[in-house]
């Protein structure tokens, strides 16, 4: 078994060494421990071994154990491993499969664009690690109540003392539940392609899990580059829509697809006294930016760590936008396609 340097480890598993090659090649650059296996059998027999990979890649079509067969015994051996398949066009319906017998997290469609492939495995190992992190602080929680029954009636005091930290504890927890809560509901709905306001009503949904706000602004942007504000989110001329600052900050955070938190005496006056911060995030998928979301706290401040999901968030976004507009372009780009077969008949 590879010696692990303490990097999350991504298993790759196909019966074709030239692929598993290229997923190496891709990802040697980025901070994984990559360990292939050229089949089922050879992937289980590492995991027996006492490999715990936070990932597991499988193809979909191999000899002898398929990849739906393979990541249903990786659940059952190692449940909290983050599992996914490749898997072409023609095997949709074992990608099914997969997905109901190996609770898979994600499918990806061969041949796979290699950013799509590394955003999928980074937020694959985002996803493994908030498992991990949600079942020791379970456990850590489950552990003080059990010491704090144990002292009730000896220590009243240090029972307040340990109850405090308790609340903490359950915070804190409560917090990161959320946010698996929200990762799980957009992976899920990047499965299927849906239309742009499913989109964006799930999109709103899952930031509001997260942050202590009013339903979130979103505004998209138009063919000629203008951001047009969409149905949804606080409504009416007292949101600040048409304040000039706000104008300003939309405009600075699509054109360099950088976040702004606004707060105290940079709100707009006709949001001062409902809000304790504004955060405009950038919604971008690689170098294409589809708009911006404008989220308005109730809290003076907002963690880094909680921009930085909602960062995340926003790209699966962005990803799930895109996928909608290609379904909508696509009977066009079929009629071009007819009519280019048609001119090549004749």
């Amino acid at each position: 078994m590879p010696q692990s340097t303490g990097n999350p480890t991504i298993l790759f598993v196909d019966d074709e060494v030239n692929i598993l090659r290229t997923l190496q090649r891709l990802f040697m650059d980025d901070a994984y421990d990559i360990v292939t296996a050229a089949s089922g059998d050879a992937a289980l027999a590492l995991l027996r071994d006492g490999l715990r990979p936070a990932v597991v890649v499988s193809d979909q079509r191999m000899p002898g154990m398929d990849g739906a067969e393979l990541l249903a015994e990786v659940r059952r051996l190692q449940p909290d491993c983050t599992r996914i398949i490749l898997t072409g066009y023609a095997d949709i319906n074992a990608a099914v499969d997969a997905i109901n017998l190996g609770e898979v997290y994600r499918y990806i469609l061969k041949p796979w664009e290699n950013e799509e492939l590394k955003l999928a495995i980074r937020s694959a190992v985002e996803r493994n690690r908030l498992v991990e992190e949600n079942a020791r602080l379970t456990a850590e929680l489950a552990a003080m109540n059990e010491e704090l029954e144990r002292k009730v009636e000896e220590r009243t005091q240090a029972l307040r003392l340990s109850l405090a930290a308790n609340l903490r504890l359950t915070e804190d927890l409560k917090e990161k539940v959320r946010e698996l809560e929200g990762w799980d509901l957009l992976q899920k709905h990047l499965l299927s392609i849906h239309p742009r306001e499913e989109s964006l009503a799930l999109l709103r949904q899952v930031i509001a899990m997260v942050v202590d706000c009013e339903a979130p602004v979103i505004w998209l942007a138009g063919e000629d580059g203008a951001l047009v504000r969409q149905n949804g989110g606080c409504g009416g001329g007292e949101g600040g829509e048409q304040s000039p600052v706000l104008t300003e900050v939309r405009q600075e955070v699509y054109r360099e697809q950088q976040g702004r938190v606004l707060h105290g005496d940079g709100l707009p006056r006709p949001l001062q006294d409902r809000f304790g911060s504004i955060v405009v995030l950038p919604m971008c998928r690689k170098s294409r930016c589809e708009g911006i979301v404008e989220v308005r706290c109730r809290d003076d401040g907002v963690s880094e760590r909680t921009l930085h999901t909602l960062q995340n968030f926003l790209t699966q976004g962005a990803i799930a936008l895109n996928d909608a507009r290609m379904e909508a372009e696509l009977p066009a780009l079929e009629a071009s396609l007819d009519s280019i077969l048609d001119n090549l008949d004749r």
